[in-house]
């Protein structure tokens, strides 16, 4: 089925993709809008690359994304090598997804009551110590694990609210500093080192199974039975840790992101 599933949202993907290419008009003569002056695009790069707020937004999503992908990709490896189950992974899976769902709806108003940067620093925070439950006591028992997965999920939203409403912020504080808007190099950069995360997370998984003697299709020692475990708990929280670290140090603030909207109408005119 995976061949099939891949050609449907491709297919879905890709008309969507093109629909937008063939109807989306940019808007020209707005008062007081001017064309900003061009300058080699790798200057723009480098430029929101030392930009300080998009910085710390972007190493927490980078980090997550190592750590969520390695964490999610083991769930399968969990019920089949640790517990014998492997019937249940459809069943710990959408349990997780279930729960990051439902997370969402509170999510959002738990972002817009507090902020931004708490918000996404509490749900990451659950996520990994929910993990870290798994890998301690996961393997003793399938409902708790299947109850632990649902715990996670639950902080998992935040990552799928959060960060997409972050970097809206950061480029409004761009365009204030440099007086020019620059989505695209912004979400360029964010799918980027997006994609990037999901490869750093391949290679730790794949070097971790590798080195506790992981072999597919057979019975799993207990070392490799130990890899599979620090793969969904403490290497993840790792990453989640550092990201969590890093978010702290956002400084877009509500207050500030008011300040910023109120000089870019004055700049606007």
């Amino acid at each position: 089925g995976h061949t099939l599933a891949a050609a449907v949202f491709g297919v879905i993907m890709t008309a969507a993709i093109l629909v937008t290419v063939v109807t989306v008009r940019e808007r020209a003569g707005q008062p007081g809008a001017e064309r900003p002056a061009r300058y080699p695009l790798w200057r723009a790069y480098l430029q929101a690359m030392r930009f300080r707020p998009f910085l710390t937004a972007l190493l927490p999503w980078t980090l997550h994304m190592v750590g969520i992908t390695i964490a999610a990709s083991m769930v399968p490896f969990y019920f089949e090598h640790i517990h014998g189950r492997s019937e249940l992974e459809s069943l710990g899976s959408g349990s997780l997804l279930v729960a990051a769902a439902i997370g969402i709806v509170l999510f959002v108003v738990f972002r817009d009551r507090v902020s931004k940067r708490l918000a996404y620093n509490a749900g990451m925070a659950v996520f990994g110590v929910a993990l870290v439950l798994a890998f301690l006591v996961g393997h003793l028992d399938v409902g708790l694990l299947i109850a632990l997965l649902l715990v996670a999920g639950f902080g998992l939203s935040s990552n799928y609210v959060v960060p997409w409403s972050i970097l809206p912020d950061v480029i409004d504080a761009d365009e204030l500093a440099h007086g020019v808007r620059r989505e695209g190099i912004f979400y360029g950069l964010w799918t980027f080192w997006m994609k990037l995360g999901l490869g750093i997370a391949g290679l730790v998984s794949g070097a971790v199974l590798t080195a506790t003697g992981y072999v597919a299709g057979q019975v799993q020692t207990d070392t490799a039975q130990l890899g599979i475990r620090l793969l969904i708990g403490p290497i993840p929280a790792v990453f989640f840790l550092a990201g969590i670290l890093i978010m702290t140090r956002y400084p877009i603030t509500r207050q500030r992101h008011a300040e910023i909207l109120s000089g870019l109408d004055q700049a606007r005119g």
